[in-house]
């Protein structure tokens, strides 16, 4: 990390003054971002004492074949608000309850993970994880959770997690794995300007992971944050975009078509470029010594998710949401083809728990390696992209995949 990552600036010939006053601001920024995280694993040790194992929905997978359709449709997480229009606008963070990992699909319902294997969409493991928000991909394979209490790593080909010691909770947290280092990863906690750095090697017997260092978000408007994974990051500001080099260098990149507009970021195959949204558009731009505006897709109304992976996009978009109906929208952008492909999503909610409307937890996934999304709304719907065909549920006159088209 360089010295702009620990919030210091360095001048070509800084006086022993200014070199005082910034070390001073950095001690004061650690040590409250340090009191934070410390008050926070306080509050989480004071709720239980020792470290209970992990329960097991489901000790054996399910048989091979067993269809994704198995699990609910419903998420049934009443929400105490019933404004639908309120649920047409973006959401302050992305969730972070579905993911793709080299051939297996998590799905983290509730407190309680689902991993199938996309081979056969035979069930490959089920487990709770109590307090648990989210599930992020890990490179090399397999899935990491934070829950309240501890951290699960699932590894790839296996069924039982791995107990891991928790990371400080402080409300709505994003996980940003490393691409580099698949131990390590980053915490963004809502409304804190300082990244802290995590390390999953650390002493087994301890109650929190050490955090290593900390990067500072210096004037992160909150709206957008993205994490490259090799410890650079692109965030959104009052006037456009801010950029911080892997030494900690910080780049800023105004632009006043996008000042106050983008509401997500997601990666692109080059580490100079990403992918933004606004309400109206989707942009592929060029984030180096300047913004370039390389792409722009018109969008239709309200979307309200957006997911990458190499070069592919899918922006979750919602057509229809009424008390009784919802119909949602998939526009997958493909590298090379136009106009996009259109996957649709259509699903009834659930009935509502003691008067209550269910929760709309909108998220879209990708694998373009597989050709699939994943979707989720008031429940999980999978489809193959490429050839048009609904995954799971299955529809009632779907045939059988058949190989992919070369």
């Amino acid at each position: 990390m360089g010295l702009e990552s620990r919030g210091l600036r360095s001048a070509s010939i800084p006086s022993c003054r200014t070199l005082a006053f910034n070390a001073a601001s950095s001690l004061c920024a650690a040590l409250s971002l340090w009191a934070a995280l410390w008050l926070a694993a306080c509050r989480e040790a004071s709720r239980t004492v020792g470290a209970p194992p992990v329960t097991e929905v489901s000790s054996s997978p399910a048989p091979s074949g067993a269809s994704l359709a198995r699990a609910e449709l419903s998420e049934r997480e009443p929400s105490p608000e019933a404004d639908a229009a309120r649920d047409l606008t973006p959401p302050d963070a992305p969730h972070q309850r579905l993911a793709f990992s080299r051939g297996r699909l998590a799905w983290l319902r509730s407190d309680e993970l689902r991993v199938w294997s996309l081979a056969d969409l035979s069930l490959a493991s089920q487990f709770r994880a109590p307090g648990a928000r989210n599930v992020v991909a890990l490179t090399g394979g397999g899935f990491l959770v934070a829950g309240d209490e501890h951290l699960y790593r699932l590894s790839p080909a296996d069924q039982r997690p791995e107990l891991l010691p928790r990371a400080p909770r402080l409300g709505p947290t994003l996980i940003i794995p490393s691409r580099l280092e698949s131990e390590q990863f980053w915490l963004y906690y809502a409304g804190i300007a300082e990244l802290p750095r995590f390390d999953l090697g650390g002493p087994p017997r301890i109650a929190a992971l050490p955090m290593l260092d900390w990067t500072e978000l210096f004037e992160f408007d909150r709206r957008a944050l993205l994490g490259l994974g090799d410890g650079s990051f692109v965030y959104t500001t009052v006037d456009g975009l801010r950029r911080i080099d892997v030494e900690g260098r910080r780049e800023p990149l105004p632009h006043p078509e996008l000042a106050g507009r983008i509401w997500a970021l997601a990666r692109d195959e080059r580490l100079d470029r990403v992918w933004a949204v606004t309400e109206q558009h989707l942009y592929l731009l060029h984030v180096r010594e300047r913004v370039q505006v390389l792409r722009r897709f018109e969008l239709g109304p309200h979307p309200v998710a957006l997911a990458a992976d190499a070069g592919t996009v899918a922006v979750l978009r919602i057509d229809r949401l009424e008390p009784r109906e919802v119909r949602a929208i998939v526009d997958v952008f493909v590298e090379g083809a136009a106009p996009p492909r259109v996957v649709r999503l259509d699903a009834d909610p659930p009935a509502a728990d003691a008067g209550l409307p269910p929760r709309f937890l909108p998220e879209v996934a990708l694998s373009a390696s597989e050709g699939w999304l994943a979707a989720t709304g008031f429940g999980l719907q999978v489809h193959d992209y490429r050839r048009g065909v609904r995954v799971s549920p299955r529809e009632p006159d779907a045939q059988k995949l058949a190989p992919a088209a070369p």
